[in-house]
């Protein structure tokens, strides 16, 4: 039911898949593309089929915070039961960490549009982030973290490579944090 279709590579079987369901799927950068490969019999789509199920926020998020964690892509459905499913969609790249675990909602008025709108915003993140370095808003070094989790509160800041935090704030919507801190919206 949930196998790659041949003839599709597997972004193309991804957004089949959940656009079917009445899930968005989250943009890729081009280089991740070819290296996306889907979990066997699941909705999850990976660059790295060795990482663990993406319902394991913390482990992503501490491998991220000790500088532990390569370029790589985990998105798709999660969880273990009806009540406890999420969409996952953690993107980690050179200047850039996107975590987010959303609980599926039992009444989803809205709530595709939001993850849509969120999931343009990051990727107009991902690019600015790059712009940022060559700017020197951000180090070469440093990466912007944008951490959102039904399990916590939702997390934003600057880690060096290493993982050590150069800045690191709690905020009710991490994203739009993160965004006005890279725009100069918010010091």
């Amino acid at each position: 039911m949930f196998e790659h279709e041949p003839g599709r590579n597997c972004y193309q079987s991804a957004v089949a898949l959940l656009t079917s369901e009445g899930l968005p799927c989250p943009p890729l950068h081009h280089k991740f593309i070819g290296k996306l490969q889907q979990i066997p019999h699941s909705a999850l789509f990976t660059t790295d089929p060795s990482l663990p199920d993406p319902y394991h926020f913390q482990f992503y998020l501490n491998q991220l915070l000790t500088g532990q964690c390569p370029s790589m892509v985990v998105f798709g459905v999660s969880g273990h039961g009806f009540s406890s499913r999420a969409m996952h969609y953690y993107m980690i790249d050179q200047h850039i960490a996107v975590l987010f675990q959303d609980g599926l909602p039992e009444t989803p008025k809205g709530w595709q549009e939001k993850q849509i709108v969120d999931y343009d915003l990051t990727s107009q993140l991902y690019i600015a982030c790059q712009d940022s370095v060559a700017t020197n808003h951000l180090a070469a070094d440093e990466k912007l973290v944008i951490c959102r989790s039904f399990f916590q509160p939702g997390h934003w800041g600057i880690i060096k490579q290493s993982g050590e935090k150069v800045k690191w704030e709690m905020a009710a919507n991490p994203l739009d944090a993160a965004a006005d801190w890279l725009t100069g919206k918010q010091v």
